[in-house]
């Protein structure tokens, strides 16, 4: 018996809007468009899982993918285009300073909470699961744009 068709992942726009103002995809700061600058990135898929009450996140589904259980419910994205980059996290990025960059984000107060309790996937450890405290979650988000960064 042919799977039921089932319909394509939400498509995750790396520009948002609110009013006439952009948003960092870094950090979230509210920025005119004139500021921004565009970093190139291959699209790629994320998936965030609810498993046991516990919130596992994957940096990404080709790099650190997480093994399924049938009780997990999934949240499937697909992350696509250019990354906005107001000026602060910019010259982070031109300098190669992760570290920075994410504490931007952290230190910026525009960024929402992790749920809680969370978990992240560890590219480098696949059977890994890191607590996901703000500056984590924002470094393993980060390290999906580092991964997937186009010249």
């Amino acid at each position: 018996m042919p799977q039921p068709k089932r319909p394509p992942p939400p498509r995750l726009e790396t520009m948002a809007m609110a009013d006439q103002s952009l948003v960092c995809d870094f950090c979230n700061a509210p920025t005119p468009a004139a500021k921004l600058t565009a970093f190139r990135c291959a699209d790629f898929p994320r998936r965030v899982m609810v498993r046991d009450r516990i919130v596992l996140v994957e940096t990404c589904s080709c790099h650190g993918p997480i093994d399924l259980r049938p009780t997990d419910r999934v949240i499937e994205q697909n992350v696509i285009g250019a990354w906005m980059a107001c000026p602060r996290c910019r010259r982070a990025i031109a300098a190669g300073d992760r570290p920075r960059l994410a504490r931007i984000a952290v230190e910026s107060g525009h960024l929402e909470p992790p749920p809680v309790p969370s978990l992240l996937a560890s590219p480098d450890d696949l059977a890994a699961h890191l607590p996901a405290d703000p500056m984590a979650l924002v470094a393993a988000q980060h390290l999906a744009f580092w991964l997937h960064r186009e010249p």
